[in-house]
């Protein structure tokens, strides 16, 4: 009972009920209901499966000293110490995970959509695309596995992250510190997940080109004063490294493990393997499914038709808050496509340079996790070019007004 004497379950139940709805009137509301249809099953998974079993026998038998064992021995004790933190929800130990695994997911798909709103360099179409495309994409597989969700859970940290410093940017007065502290910490974080280190630098150009500033600084030759903004974000993972190869080595029997052995044969045909697996086979697949059943291939264009009838052409809004301009020609078409390919290169290059290329499917899809976004980067600048490809009279480009609120502000 609470102090007042009203139970505090139902008032629990009353806030999440109020949450609910308000979250159902937003824009947040496709997204929500989307990962939900393509993940709600996760809520009601307690199946345990590959290196699960070990994971979950730690929590089942209490034995706190072997995880940490474990995980100090691979060089990696914070993940340990998130699976304690995960048994120690008000949920038995597997739901737990699952419903970590749940949100994790979602989370990625809004701080997703957070972002690509705040560059304003998408369309509002793109800008639901992109996250749906992320929560549903094929190439990883094991969402289920508890042993992997830790690393669901960082590469949602690294998007909520790039949000927060993406904030911090945007505040013209710079007195405002507090997202540049949540966005550092929050960063540092997700490097648990060492394939986000690469990708970093990534995100970390996007911000750096969508500051407001970031033009008046290059014009009177200010750059120091994007050091001071950046500079500690820029130093944050070498300082990560260091710290890494010096007190957190793995030993034991992980000596070596996940050291790269370059040859440059070898990685080009893992790469290859990569881009096979993780790529190729998962359109093949999605295209044999869709030929083997018409009723869902006509309920998948009748989606994408309807979507783009009440979405439109038109880019999103997000006023003064973003240095971004929607610009849709052949140049900066291209500049997304390369982009895209980097950002493809960095996610499959780490685990191709030690050996270890994503399968199609099964346990070893897990080192897929970061491949979807530069995927739909890549299918959204496809699409891009096909607009282009259409009669002149078919496109229709902003409006001046709709292009002053992209504009920013001086």
């Amino acid at each position: 009972m609470s102090a007042g004497g009203e139970p505090a379950a139902p008032r629990l139940s009353a806030i999440v009920a109020r949450w609910c709805v308000t979250l159902m009137r937003s824009d947040k509301a496709p997204v929500v209901l989307f990962v939900f249809l393509a993940h709600g099953l996760l809520l009601i998974n307690t199946g345990v499966y590959h290196d699960g079993w070990l994971i979950g026998g730690y929590h089942f038998n209490k034995d706190t000293k072997s995880m940490h064992e474990l995980f100090h021995e691979l060089g990696n004790p914070g993940t340990g110490y998130l699976h304690l933190l995960i048994g120690r929800l008000p949920f038995p130990t597997i739901v737990a995970y699952k419903v970590v695994s749940f949100t994790s997911i979602l989370c990625c798909a809004l701080f997703l959509k957070r972002i690509m709103e705040r560059t304003g360099w998408f369309r509002a179409g793109e800008i639901l695309f992109l996250p749906l495309f992320l929560s549903c994409y094929t190439a990883f597989q094991i969402y289920v596995e508890i042993s992997v969700i830790p690393y669901v859970i960082y590469y949602a940290v690294f998007l909520g992250a790039m949000l927060a410093l993406l904030k911090a940017g945007a505040d013209r007065s710079g007195h405002d510190r507090r997202w540049y502290g949540v966005a550092f910490v929050a960063f540092a974080i997700s490097f648990q997940l060492a394939s986000l280190l690469p990708v970093y630098f990534a995100a970390l150009l996007v911000v750096v080109a969508v500051d407001p500033l970031l033009h008046r600084h290059i014009r009177r030759f200010e750059i120091y004063r994007l050091l001071q903004k950046y500079g500690a974000f820029v130093v944050l993972p070498f300082v990560y490294f260091a710290i890494k190869e010096t007190f957190l080595v793995p030993y034991g029997m992980y000596v070596g493990y996940n050291r790269p052995g370059f040859e440059l044969e070898a990685f080009k045909q893992g790469l290859a393997v990569f881009i096979s697996n993780s790529i190729v086979k998962q359109f093949a697949d999605c295209l044999s499914i869709l030929l083997h059943h018409p009723l869902a291939a006509g309920g998948l264009g009748a989606l994408l038709l309807l979507a783009r009838r009440h979405l439109g052409p038109e880019p999103s809004s997000l006023p003064l808050s973003a240095a971004g301009q929607f610009r849709n020609d052949r140049r900066h078409i291209i500049y997304m496509l390369v982009f895209a390919a980097g950002l493809l290169f960095l996610t499959m290059g780490p685990y191709v340079a030690v050996g270890k290329p994503a399968t199609a499917s099964g346990w070893d899809s897990r080192h897929a996790l970061l491949v979807g976004l530069p995927v739909g980067l890549a299918l959204l600048a496809i699409g891009r070019g096909f607009d282009l490809l259409r009669p002149a009279c078919e496109f229709r480009p902003m409006s001046a007004t709709h292009s002053d609120a992209f504009r920013p502000p001086v």
